[in-house]
């Protein structure tokens, strides 16, 4: 079964494959930005996300059974600064999809909330694309729950800066969603954070903003899409 086929409806798709802009990142005009479509990089228990924007790195667990977490805060200046925390594993009670085959996962992920939120951050690193459509399908299967989407966020692949140069891409991609995260009422996704490191490194930020804020619109719309065409209706507003 192709995972695409089945979770990457057409205006999803265009969105989320217009979103990912060039990974040069260099400077662009508003013109340009808007040639290169903005839209072209522009998708049980667990435990709450941090209110601060981070970034999800590698971790391993430590025989005193706590597992040392690796993030990276972007900082207002570009640069990134490495945190870490000790988070006890008796704490991640692990959810019965986690021990599913990746096939087994893209079966359930057209209809099952928490099999397309495992299933996008196993693949954000192989498939960004994909990963971040699934974000938001689980997202729009729980209801409107902001969980899948400020999860990838948070586990985004990219950094916000690569030796004290900017990753703009990362800007955009956070900031969309956790614009998305607002218009469903939540706003732990640190937007005012995203908004201030755009309108520092863009060229045009009033524009960029509102093409990233139109793209945030189209994923809600979407969203209530994705419900409504599997439980024939929808709870999500927008």
């Amino acid at each position: 079964m192709n995972i695409r086929l089945i979770i990457l409806l057409p205006v999803l798709a265009a969105l989320l494959a217009g979103f990912l802009l060039s990974s040069s990142d260099s400077p662009r005009t508003g013109a340009e930005l808007d040639e290169s479509g903005l839209s072209e990089a522009l998708a049980a228990t667990t435990p709450p996300i941090p209110q601060a924007p981070t970034e999800s790195a590698a971790s391993h667990k430590e025989p005193d059974g706590c597992t040392i977490i690796t993030r990276y805060l972007p900082n207002d200046d570009g640069t990134v600064t490495e945190t870490y925390s000790c988070e006890p594993n008796a704490y991640q009670e692990e959810h019965p999809y986690e021990s599913y085959p990746n096939e087994a996962l893209e079966s359930l992920a057209y209809s099952e909330a928490k099999a397309a939120e495992i299933l996008s951050i196993r693949l954000r690193e192989q498939d960004e694309e994909v990963a971040m459509s699934l974000a938001i399908r689980a997202s729009a299967l729980s209801g409107g729950d902001t969980y899948p989407i400020l999860l990838f966020s948070q586990a985004y692949p990219h950094p916000a800066a690569i030796n004290d140069v900017p990753v703009k891409k990362t800007y955009r991609v956070k900031y969309v969603l956790s614009a998305v995260a607002l218009m469903l009422g939540d706003n732990s996704g640190a937007l005012p954070s995203w908004e201030a490191s755009i309108r520092k490194f863009s060229d045009d930020p009033d524009r960029e903003l509102a093409l990233l804020d139109e793209r945030a619109r189209q994923i809600v719309v979407e969203m209530r899409q994705i419900q409504l065409d599997v439980t024939g209706e929808t709870t999500i507003g927008g």
